[in-house]
């Protein structure tokens, strides 16, 4: 199952399953904001959790 995130003010994370991404206009305007798509934002959380 796709997971996105998007870092927002006061450094707090949004974690917000791909789903949410496309029906919920706050968690796409975050990611759209900080990424520059969905792919992005996910390749982005693999490497966090890697360490890259």
């Amino acid at each position: 199952m796709e997971m996105v995130y998007a870092r927002v003010w006061g450094g707090k994370k949004i974690y917000a399953f791909g789903n949410a991404y496309r029906q919920h206009y706050w968690v796409k305007y975050h990611v759209d904001r900080f990424f520059d798509d969905l792919d992005d934002a996910i390749e982005a959380i693999i490497n966090e959790k890697e360490g890259k």
